[in-house]
Formats: structure tokens, C-alpha cells, sequence
């Protein structure tokens, strides 16, 4: 799950986990995504990133604030999120809970499932901070747009060296002997034509400004 270096990603992460290894762990797994994550103990890491003008997202494992253990303070919340500059909160559940359609507490601002999901979202979170996609999200999406300018710019000359070729097929005796290299100049241009169409149909509908 490790993204390509040299790619800046505009989000931190400080990931609060009532397991300090799990958190560890998770932490150094965000990191490994290119995502700076610090488990609690230690969020200098996090408000430094902070101050470089990233967005910090406030991860909280559900049971560090349960109601089974009593009243949810969710004054102490806000002021934790207040301190690390966090601009969202996520309610996480480390493992996939037995009900796939746990709501998110009211302390929190989106949830996740999963250490794959928690990575998903904040990859999600990453591509709309600031307006803009980044990291991995947006070389991808760079790389589409650049394939799909390509497969534009090579669709309209292929189209007319098809068309001109037949033009001239229909102008030129079969004995003359321009007429098999026009044939195959046809064919193949016809060959590429409908592969650059191929791609422009693979390819997702450009993005709304």
C-alpha cells in the first residue's frame, strides 16, 4: 500500500487507540501510505505538520470514548481536537463491527472500519482537502486526463487519414501501384482509429470543475 515518493499529501493524521501498539501500528501504516500519521503520546509530530499547512485528522478508536464506560466528554473532545488543530474527527473501529451499519457517535464527525478503511478515508479526505486532489489520488488522475488528452489529439488526425485514403481508394485504378499501399494504410489507420476509441471508453468521464 505504499505510494510512489516525491508525491506531497496535504493531511496528517493523530490517531488516538486504547491498544498503544495497535495505534503504533496503524500510525506507521498510515505513514508507509504517505500519510504522516502519530499515535497519541506523541502529537508533536502532527501539530508540526500542522503548522506546514497540512489539515490534521483527529482519529479516535471508538471504545477510548464508549458509553459503556460511562458519559461521553465530549467537552475533553473538542478541546483535543482544538489542540492538535484537527479539522475533522473520525470515530474508528479497528476491526469490522458485527453491525455493518454502525452509525457514527455523535462525537465524531465520520467513521471508518478497518485499518483499510481508515486508509481509504483518508485518502478520500487527502483528495478534496484544500479544494484540489493530491497524492496518489491525483497522479492518477493527472495520468487519466493526460491519456485522455493524448487519445483526442491522436482520434482526429487517424480519422481523417481513414477517410482520405478511402477518398483516394475510390480515385485510384486496383492495378495501379499505390493502390495495395493505400489499402493497407487504410486498414491499419482504421486498426489504430478503433483502438484510440477503446481507450476513450475505458476511461472515466472527466471530472466537473
Amino acid at each position: 500500500m505504499k505510494r510512489p515518493g516525491g508525491t506531497p499529501t496535504r493531511v496528517a493524521v493523530l490517531l488516538l487507540d486504547s491498544d498503544a501498539t495497535r495505534g503504533a501500528r496503524a500510525a506507521e501504516a498510515l505513514t508507509s501510505c504517505g500519510f504522516p500519521g502519530v499515535a497519541a503520546g506523541d502529537p508533536a509530530g502532527v501539530l508540526a505538520a500542522a503548522a506546514r499547512g497540512k489539515a490534521v485528522i483527529l482519529v479516535i478508536e471508538r471504545s477510548v470514548f464508549s458509553s459503556e464506560n460511562g458519559p461521553v466528554d465530549v467537552e475533553q473532545i473538542r478541546r483535543m481536537r482544538a489542540a492538535c488543530g484537527a479539522s475533522i474527527v473520525v470515530a474508528w473501529s479497528p476491526s469490522s463491527p458485527p453491525d455493518p451499519v454502525a452509525t457514527t457517535p455523535a462525537w465524531a464527525d465520520e467513521s471508518a472500519r478497518g485499518l483499510e478503511g481508515l486508509i481509504g478515508f483518508v485518502a478520500l479526505y487527502a483528495a478534496g482537502a484544500a479544494g484540489e486532489p493530491v497524492g496518489e489520488l491525483a497522479e492518477t488522475r493527472r495520468r487519466v486526463e493526460e491519456a485522455r488528452d493524448a487519445a483526442h489529439e491522436l482520434a482526429q488526425p487517424l480519422t481523417t487519414i481513414v477517410a482520405r485514403s478511402r477518398l483516394l481508394l475510390d480515385d485510384v485504378h486496383k492495378a495501379a501501384p499505390i493502390y495495395r499501399p493505400l489499402i493497407v494504410i487504410s486498414e491499419e489507420a482504421g486498426r489504430l482509429a478503433r483502438a484510440v476509441e477503446r481507450i476513450r471508453a475505458a476511461l472515466p468521464p472527466r471530472r466537473r470543475p
